[in-house]
């Protein structure tokens, strides 16, 4: 069943007698409105082709459409803009979607590598597809776990069509390897000005005079004559020593 339908105005000397010829013809008027000077009527899709085909005087216009002629005709006139603003929402989607830029903050060019290496292997990188809030967390877990030794804290954040990656480098505690038991001992002869220990036996005091190689602060933690353990001697020590110089002067001095 065709549901096309077309309003046309018949113009001429006597827009009646080709209405007549029209019901001679058979044609199926679903509508005739007489305006005096002219006329409409409104066929179907069929009659309207055989109208058109048709060798008449008359001027005959289409002025209205139903049904399927009137999409179709309203496709073709608008079918540029259509194709136009499907094309730019394409553009739009993609354009919105893609990331054009990655930027690193920080100041270690080796770091902003490293992050820059870690989000390219997890799918993100320059002209790649933006990736949901969830997943995003994901990467920057499964990243902050694959570096825990150089990677404290990381963030990304998307801005237009770029991601701001923020980092933080840990900061690694050096640690200390344990010293031997050892000695303090006197570089050279002089007097102790000033003497403590933050590991060990202090045993010299102040103003005492010492020699090259006397023990100023030993390992050996005794309890009376007991011997309670060895450690590695720490402390400072200020001392006054002495130098052997030659000064020379001038016979004569003003």
């Amino acid at each position: 069943m065709n549901y096309s339908k077309y309003r046309l105005k018949i113009v001429g000397k006597n827009p009646k007698s080709f209405l007549r010829s029209l019901y001679k013809l058979h044609f199926r008027l679903h509508a005739i409105e007489d305006r005096g000077d002219y006329l409409i009527i409104e066929v179907d899709e069929e009659d309207y082709r055989k109208i058109k085909k048709m060798k008449t005087i008359y001027q005959i216009e289409v002025i209205g459409r139903r049904g399927l002629a009137k999409v179709l005709y309203l496709f073709r006139k608008y079918f540029l803009l259509l194709i136009g603003l499907g094309v730019g929402g394409i553009c739009l989607f993609v354009l919105s979607h893609l990331i054009f830029s990655i930027e690193v903050v920080h100041t270690d060019p080796k770091i902003r590598q490293l992050v820059l290496d870690d989000l390219r292997e997890e799918g993100i990188e320059r002209l790649s597809w933006k990736v949901d809030f969830s997943r995003q967390e994901k990467i920057v877990k499964r990243i902050l776990e694959k570096e825990k030794d150089q990677i404290e804290w990381m963030e990304i954040e998307n801005i237009g069509t770029s991601y701001i990656v923020k980092v933080e480098e840990r900061e690694m505690t050096p640690t200390k390897e344990p010293k031997e038991p050892q000695d303090i001992v006197a570089a050279k002869d002089g007097i102790v000005m000033e003497i403590t220990a933050t590991s060990g036996t202090v045993l010299k005091k102040k103003n005492d005079f010492v020699k090259k190689g006397d023990v100023l602060i030993t390992g050996v933690i005794k309890n009376q004559d007991t011997l309670m353990k060895v450690v590695p001697a720490e402390g400072t020590i200020f001392a006054e020593t002495w130098y052997r110089s030659t000064v020379e002067m001038p016979l004569y001095y003003k």
